[in-house]
């Protein structure tokens, strides 16, 4: 499951794409301006990233051109009203590596996405293992030992958090934001239920865990990766 970050200050647009993204097996975090946008993009990492280029504090390409000087990799789909050729250029010539201009339809948005990931798993690792766990991300399956884990889509989608951050604390408002997104009827107890089921499926494994850190959230625990 790609973890793609969407970036546009369109909210009807917005809360469309991203049911529409999740359909297609993604998950999504989404900013509405350039400073939230660098701020995801500064704290977490993602397989594909979709930029509008008109912002309310800036430009998607100035924002595109500032985190290739940085070091990002990610492949970057810019999304805009401009449709002359010297636009298309000055998006492509800021370092991203698709460009699509609105209206569009959603089939082609998701074919030129999978194009993308493509790709990238030319050059990238395609793979995310953590103990005993390996999530193939084009595949869209997690195996543990070999043995492939049959998920209800939420499960998959927690468990695929939980392990691009192993170690990592995550508090439970911070898993709804980033796995539930704004799902309404969402809470606490979804996220309770959701890392239940997930232990059940793990079973009691020395090697790997979802712990709870009293007072804070919870973790994925991978014992080769404390030694």
């Amino acid at each position: 499951m790609p973890k793609t970050l969407l970036v546009d200050d369109d909210v009807n647009l917005t809360k469309v794409l991203i049911d529409w993204l999740k359909h297609e097996h993604h998950t999504v975090d989404c900013a509405h301006t350039v400073k939230d946008g660098r701020n995801f993009l500064t704290s977490f990492s993602y397989d594909l990233v979709i930029l509008d280029w008109s912002l309310p504090d800036g430009s998607g390409v100035d924002l595109c051109t500032q985190q290739r000087k940085e070091g990002l990799l990610t492949p970057v789909l810019i999304l805009t009203g401009k449709d002359q050729i010297d636009d298309k250029i000055t998006g492509l010539d800021s370092g991203a590596d698709d460009y699509l201009t609105k209206p569009f339809d959603f089939r082609e948005l998701s074919a030129r996405l999978r194009t993308l990931l493509r790709r990238s798993a030319l050059v990238g690792e395609n793979i995310i293992t953590v103990g005993p766990l390996k999530l193939d991300i084009l595949a869209h399956e997690i195996k543990m030992s070999d043995e492939l884990l049959k998920l209800a889509p939420i499960d998959y989608s927690l468990l695929e958090f939980f392990m691009r951050s192993p170690g990592k604390v995550f508090t439970t408002d911070e898993l709804l934001n980033g796995v539930w997104n704004s799902e309404e009827g969402a809470g606490a107890e979804s996220v309770r239920s959701a890392v239940k089921r997930l232990r059940k499926i793990i079973g009691d494994n020395d090697s790997i865990s979802l712990d709870n850190v009293f007072g804070v959230g919870y973790k994925l625990r991978c014992a080769s990766a404390e030694k």
